[in-house]
């Protein structure tokens, strides 16, 4: 495998042909979180698109606090500042938007299929590829900015993976055999995620339910989820416009899901 390179931001920007996402970039070879220094970007007026880059984090977070772990230099660790319109409960569909963009890159990338697990995750088989975290601040209602933070499993070896998810997780490498030009995939990536979020802007998450429910790989399984002290089953059916979780128990009316822990059966 060759050496790892740094993402520098100017060799980025050469080969960007994005008109916002990732003109503007802050590469740091270390962090603690790309989403906690991009969300202070924010706060002090960065504009749309900036995108926040880290070859390494101390303190990288996914869902419900947990820890992501990376080795250095080797997978994508970034975050991109949002400043949507809508309501902060069209975070949930955004991010189910951009797993559709984002699968659909590392597919064309690796030639085989990538699909994505409600509501935050890109898989490949039952091995997770990619996560996100959307993080947001809001005032009267509506968002003030959104931060997109994005983890994508580059050219982490299976050894890299912390022994407790070795057998959740896969990297580009380890689906391909191959290592892939970290900066080609972020380039690809942002593309990507720009259409589908000028996309989101104008049609809103019903341009991209069809799409979004052809891509879940949960979709016709049983899965058990908890709300508050009562753990449940039921069989997924898909996703709403809203990006609402469809699910239907054993008995009883269809219940939706709008961000809980699920866990196939």
């Amino acid at each position: 495998m060759n050496e790892p390179v740094r993402l520098l931001p100017q060799a980025v920007r050469e080969r960007l042909s994005t008109i916002c996402f990732g003109q503007r970039m802050y590469y740091l070879p270390e962090v603690d979180s790309t989403n906690r220094l991009a969300s202070e970007l924010a706060k002090q007026g960065e504009s749309e698109g900036t995108v926040v880059i880290a070859d390494y984090q101390r303190r990288g977070r996914g869902r419900l606090d947990r820890k992501w772990e990376s080795p250095p230099m080797k997978n994508l660790l970034f975050s991109v500042i949002l400043r949507p319109t809508g309501a902060p409960a069209d975070i949930l569909a955004l991010t189910l938007a951009f797993s559709t963009a984002i699968s659909d890159v590392l597919s064309d990338m690796l030639g085989q299929e990538i699909l994505v697990k409600w509501p935050n995750d890109v898989v490949a088989g039952s091995r997770k590829l990619c996560g996100m975290l959307a993080e947001s601040a809001s005032r009267s209602g509506k968002s003030m900015f959104v931060i997109m933070g994005v983890g994508i499993n580059v050219n982490a070896a299976s050894e890299d993976f912390n022994p407790s998810i070795r057998d959740t997780a896969a990297s580009c490498l380890t689906l391909s055999g191959e290592a892939l030009d970290r900066g080609e995939v972020l380039v690809n990536v942002l593309s990507a995620m720009e259409s589908c979020y000028f996309r989101f802007r104008e049609e809103g998450f019903g341009a991209f339910v069809d799409v979004y429910n052809d891509k879940l790989s949960i979709i016709g399984k049983t899965v058990s989820f908890t709300r508050g002290e009562t753990v449940a089953k039921g069989k997924v059916l898909g996703v709403r416009p809203d990006g609402a979780l469809m699910i239907s128990p054993p008995k009883g009316k269809m219940i939706l899901l709008y961000g809980e822990e699920i866990s196939v059966v």
